[in-house]
């Protein structure tokens, strides 16, 4: 999510490439951290040039305006490296997510890892703020 061609090398082209194999998981990173930031301005730009009403601004009209529009919002959030926080990681998009952390760093996050967090996930509740 955001601007891929930041990426050094032929990142983009190997992550676009890695993400067309998968089927069933569907991951998003972040290669913008100020995305929120970016979308208000997008709104107030069409607020201005009267392309969009302006008045009281709702969830599902400032979701339009952020790269993860079309993207459903995250379910699970595995931060590793032993960190406990989100480091404004999609703010928005995490809102109700469920947090899985672990001191195992991220070059080491194996097949196991991931089914370790797997696992945790399914066991708990799910509410998403219900």
């Amino acid at each position: 999510v955001g601007h891929m061609f930041m990426l050094p090398g032929g990142g983009a082209m190997h992550l676009n490439d890695s993400l067309g194999k998968s089927e069933k998981i569907q991951y998003v990173g972040c290669l913008h951290e100020q995305a929120a930031s970016i979308a208000a301005e997008a709104y107030a730009r069409d607020v201005r040039d009267g392309a969009r009403a302006g008045g009281t601004l709702t969830e599902e009209a400032f979701s339009q305006y952020l790269y993860t529009k079309d993207v459903p919002d995250i379910d699970l959030v595995i931060r590793t490296g032993g960190d406990h926080r989100l480091s404004n990681f999609f703010p928005w998009q995490t809102t109700y997510a469920d947090l899985y952390f672990t001191d195992t760093l991220r070059p080491d996050f194996s097949k196991d890892e991931l089914i370790k967090a797997l696992t945790w996930y399914q066991s708990v509740k799910i509410n998403k703020g219900k």
